[in-house]
């Protein structure tokens, strides 16, 4: 067996019956899974899906224009393959949409290595309340990358979820599951634009008045090996950049997962601070402000820092800090970058 769902089968405790009934109560149910040149991680992607204890009724793995393309010998039985040009990830989740059956669709990305128990937990919340349209979970503290960036954005990621509040306002298709009838009565994924698609989604939903619910323990392992230069990029323009239209048109601001308030006053705090330091050459006084916001900053990221300090050590949490003020940093220029897309768009 993959050496990567072992150790998350140990993690997991001791091992529960494997269920291989295509139904969960009343609920059948379909894994969707867009893949893009990442074939080394799929194949550990279905093992877990195949090991878990639901066993879906059927797979389908989307190849977004792969090269080379996806084998389809090399996929597990019960998987089928769908052979698409290279039109991002959400046209090919809708394309998988269309080619399943189930009550309840789940999300899964190709870089995701589920727990036993996640689609079980999604779609027990489905079954057990008729009026929840969704359900998503979280990545888990063990990242598949050991070095410094992929584990700090990793834990970042299952940190920001783990504060998330339960009733959410927004989608995640990395793990995540929804009603086949709502999707279809929202006409699936938006393709005006390639990235938080499944963030517009979830807006959509809770607009349309269905109900959303966060669950960091449906739990994945994200395989990705992530780069400074990819953070950047990530942060700035597919993530805050997209969050901030998303936020002006819909013109709501959550207090939740990456938007809420305390990270806004951590921006704010870690730019005036930058500010009143460049002036403490000429104005002497403005070191002492630029120090009190310094302090107010460190306090707002107290709580992150001891969460990366109890699972990594006081090492890497101290490492930790410049990736996270450069976090900050990317989330105020995308804010800034958000804006000045929405009013050139129209402010519409």
């Amino acid at each position: 067996m993959d050496l990567v769902l072992e150790e998350i089968r140990a993690a997991a405790g001791p091992a529960r019956e494997v269920r291989r009934a295509a139904k969960f109560g009343a609920l059948t149910i379909s894994v969707v899974i867009p893949v893009h040149n990442d074939c080394g991680h799929l194949r550990q992607c279905l093992a877990a899906l195949l090991a878990a204890s639901v066993r879906p009724a059927g797979i389908v793995v989307v190849d977004d224009g792969s090269e080379p393309p996806v084998d389809a010998t090399s996929l597990p039985q019960g998987c089928r393959l769908l052979r698409r040009d290279h039109e991002g990830s959400f046209a090919a989740r809708n394309a998988g949409v269309e080619a399943t059956s189930g009550d309840v669709i789940v999300f899964v990305d190709s870089d995701c290595v589920a727990h036993p128990d996640a689609i079980e937990r999604m779609v027990a919340a489905l079954d057990h309340d008729p009026e929840l349209a969704a359900v998503f979970g979280s990545y888990d503290d063990a990242p598949g990358s050991q070095d410094l960036i992929s584990q700090f954005r990793n834990l970042l990621h299952a940190y920001t979820h783990e504060l998330g509040h339960e009733s959410a306002s927004s989608f995640w298709t990395g793990c995540g599951a929804v009603r086949r009838n709502v999707f279809a009565e929202l006409g699936g994924f938006a393709l005006d634009r390639n990235k938080l698609r499944d963030v517009e989604l979830g807006l959509r939903m809770v607009r349309a008045g269905h109900k959303l619910r966060l669950d960091p323990r449906a739990r994945v392992r994200h395989l990705k090996r992530w780069r400074l230069g990819t953070m950047i990029r990530t942060d700035v323009f597919d993530r805050a950049a997209n969050w901030t239209e998303l936020m002006l048109r819909e013109r709501r601001f959550p207090d939740d997962l990456n938007v809420r308030r305390s990270e806004r006053w951590a921006v704010a705090a870690l730019f005036a601070a930058a500010g009143a330091a460049a002036l403490a050459p000429v104005r002497p006084e403005a070191g002492w402000v630029a120090t009190a916001l310094g302090t107010l900053y460190l306090g707002l990221n107290a709580k992150l820092l001891r969460y990366f300090g109890r699972l990594r050590g006081a090492t890497f949490a101290l490492r930790s800090v410049p990736l996270v003020m450069l976090y900050h940093a990317c989330c105020a220029a995308g804010l800034g970058i958000g804006c000045l897309r929405w009013l050139l768009r129209g402010a519409s």
